[in-house]
């Protein structure tokens, strides 16, 4: 059953260069001005290059050898590269496109971490994460300070899973679990009964996560 359409593929293109990384920018209506947005990012391993969804036309070609990790900065029009040797960089996205796809734009370094960025993630608050495989280091997105840095074993990709207030507590050392749980509830919001239940419930020796995300 088909009620409105435009539920099936209904064209494709081949682009002729090699896909590393690609970043999806949704669109924008922006006050005063024609919209804006609707265009898909490419890293090819030599260049990032920018199709209008809309005329399936490409706008931009930017030099940007290395870059195998992009992303959309959700707080503000700014396009984040990742690269082999761990550079950060933007790019403003109302400047990809203007005089046309072949003129160049260098992009703005933000930070350097040291490993090389396979993936990148922009939260909502405009922190940056960048990965290796092995290595997560945290951004500013504004100033471009290290925020830390720590180890995994195999990381694959990013993905953000809210944000807000969170304790971590030892359910060992809760004397009062039904107390302990009224107050959490109070200062972290969420159900006073659950926080009691898996502090009652957890394994020995293990950590329990109260608030958001972890409610």
């Amino acid at each position: 059953l088909v009620l409105w359409g435009g539920d099936r593929v209904q064209a494709t293109s081949q682009l002729g260069d090699p896909i590393h990384a690609v970043a999806i920018e949704h669109r924008r209506d922006e006050p005063g001005s024609a919209r804006a947005g609707e265009r898909l990012h490419i890293a090819t391993g030599d260049i990032v290059r920018t199709e209008d969804l809309r005329t399936r036309q490409t706008i931009g070609r930017i030099t940007a050898p290395g870059v195998g990790a992009l992303a959309i900065d959700p707080t503000e029009p700014r396009l984040f590269l990742g690269d082999d040797e761990g550079t950060i960089s933007t790019i403003e996205l109302d400047l990809i496109g203007l005089g046309g796809p072949e003129v160049d734009i260098t992009p703005v370094e933000l930070a350097s971490v040291g490993h090389p960025v396979d993936h990148l993630l922009v939260t909502d608050e405009g922190t940056v994460l960048a990965a290796s495989d092995a290595d997560l280091t945290v951004i500013d997105g504004s100033s471009g300070e290290i925020l830390g840095r720590t180890e995994f074993t195999g990381i694959a990709d990013l993905s953000t899973a809210g944000a807000g207030p969170v304790v971590q507590g030892d359910p060992a050392a809760i004397p009062e679990p039904a107390a302990v749980a009224e107050v959490l509830a109070e200062v972290l919001g969420g159900d006073a009964l659950d926080y009691e239940s898996r502090i009652a419930n957890a394994a020995t020796g293990t950590t329990v996560l109260f608030g958001s995300p972890g409610r």
